[in-house]
């Protein structure tokens, strides 16, 4: 597979969805353009997600499991954009079509925001179902 297939699906199926262009622009450059892919999620996929501050307990960007790499700044998660002073997992509906791979570094705000971990974008916030 040439190294931006998976950015060139990516971005059909957002706007297959109806994703204004600056959305899907936004959404693709918060992943490693070269690793991007599309996955669905199965009967069993479950993600979390830190929020806090601005970031909702819902929002469509989650991780699936604690690494080295789960911690601001592999996440690339400036304070400004979310305080990660709490955690919550979903369960992803299964069939949803989840845009998946590494985060991309966020320099703008701090050399230290360098990416590199796992994340994945569920455009849809209803198919993500809140564990207890």
């Amino acid at each position: 597979m040439y190294s931006y297939d998976g950015v060139k699906q990516a971005s059909e199926y957002l706007q297959s969805q109806g994703v204004p262009r600056v959305y899907r622009k936004q959404i693709l450059e918060s992943f490693n353009v070269e690793k991007i892919k599309l996955q669905t999620a199965g009967d069993s996929t479950y993600g979390l997600r830190f929020y806090g501050g601005n970031a909702n307990t819902e929002g469509r960007y989650l991780f699936e499991t604690f690494s080295p790499l789960t911690n601001r700044q592999n996440l690339a998660l400036p304070y400004e954009w979310n305080r990660m002073t709490g955690i919550q997992q979903f369960q992803v509906r299964s069939g949803t079509i989840m845009i998946t791979g590494k985060t991309a570094a966020q320099k703008s705000f701090g050399s230290q925001y360098i990416g590199g971990a796992n994340q994945w974008y569920i455009n849809n916030l209803e198919d993500l179902i809140k564990c207890h």
